[in-house]
């Protein structure tokens, strides 16, 4: 459900609404656009009456429910407004979505030693891409197989940016490890095999400082 605030909304009347908000129960998300801003609730709305909120305020100009799934990411849920993500780097701000040039992430399958990543890392960079992508924990479908170097294999991602610059994409396979591997990640890689490990995705989406 979402709350479509009239143009030129006050801000501390945005903030009250948003407080009631939270004595209902639900989640507020604030979304600004161009021209109006919307309140994006999450929670339980399925039984409330949209009337009902919009008596809280004459700066609502109407409540809407969101009838797609994935809410947070449909544009009916941010009432047409493209949404965006914004990554900090050493070289600065690197945004994604829609009206921004493409990002271009590239790097080596795994880290394997130092001039290896640090090399890579200057040839992705002159090649034009923002994030060094490499793996210091690899996912096998053998138990025999290379599984990357792990926590030494940080350090080396750590040095390739420290050298260029590059924002730095590396996967993360269990929680034990996300606190070791968001210092020195920028954005936080969840394969396929984890794309059903809860406990792993509400860790990494608990941090608001963590994108993947």
């Amino acid at each position: 459900m979402i709350i479509v605030l009239k143009s030129g909304t006050p801000n501390e009347e945005i903030e009250r609404v948003s407080t009631e908000m939270c004595t209902w129960g639900l989640t507020p998300e604030k979304i600004v656009g161009k021209h109006k801003v919307v309140i994006g609730l999450v929670g339980e709305t399925a039984e409330l009456d949209p009337l009902r909120i919009q008596e809280i305020s004459p700066w609502i100009e109407h409540v809407l429910r969101v009838e797609q799934p994935f809410k947070r990411a449909s544009r009916e849920y941010r009432h047409g407004e493209p949404s965006e993500v914004v990554v900090p780097t050493p070289n600065g701000d690197v945004v994604f979505g829609e009206g921004h040039e493409v990002v271009v992430v590239a790097g080596p399958c795994s880290v394997e030693n130092e001039s290896m990543i640090i090399e890579t890392a200057q040839r992705v960079k002159a090649a034009g891409a923002k994030f060094l992508r490499g793996g210091a924990y690899k996912p096998r479908t053998s138990p025999y197989a290379f599984q990357g170097h792990g926590e030494s294999a940080l350090d080396l991602l750590a040095a390739a940016k420290a050298k260029t610059g590059l924002g730095i994409i590396t996967e993360v396979m269990d929680a034990a490890d996300l606190e070791k591997i968001a210092e020195v990640a920028d954005v936080l890689q969840i394969g396929a095999r984890n794309m059903q490990n809860f406990s792993l995705l509400k860790r990494v989406g608990a941090n608001p400082n963590l994108s993947f």
